[in-house]
């Protein structure tokens, strides 16, 4: 903890101009510095499965319904990159990126819905097969 006290002094004498607002920076840097460390001692449930990829994304869909909301474009995307391996990183995340460099902010679903319409006809996900995402 001595680490923390003195990376927080030394970041906020980096960046306060005056001694109140260098107190609540203090305060503020070294409580994040002490959460991020007590990441360590969470424990991370593990569930280990043989289903089919198709049931495993319904499985992540449904227990993540209870936390932060996965929307349905997100898991056909995992999906996608387990039939294709390297594809996301490959192609997808690079033409993202070039598309968010140009001012192209798009949500995932818009690229899923796009590849569906065109290559299937349809934009509902619900509509097209599984299988779809092996090509």
């Amino acid at each position: 903890m001595e680490e923390f006290t003195k990376l927080a002094q030394e970041r906020v004498g980096q960046l306060a101009s005056s001694l109140s607002q260098a107190m609540e920076l203090f305060a503020k840097i070294h409580a994040n510095m002490q959460r991020l460390w007590q990441i360590r001692d969470m424990v991370i449930p593990i569930i280990k499965i043989s289903h089919e990829v198709e049931d495993v994304a319904e499985i992540f869909a449904r227990l993540n319904q209870a936390g932060t909301r996965v929307k349905e474009a997100d898991v056909v995307l995992a999906l996608a990159a387990v039939y294709n391996p390297g594809w996301v990183r490959e192609h997808y995340i690079p033409f993202r990126n070039d598309l968010d460099e140009r001012g192209w902010d798009l949500d995932a679903g818009v690229f899923i819905r796009t590849m569906t319409g065109i290559g299937y006809g349809r934009a509902r996900l619900v509509e097209v097969p599984k299988g779809f995402w092996n090509q």
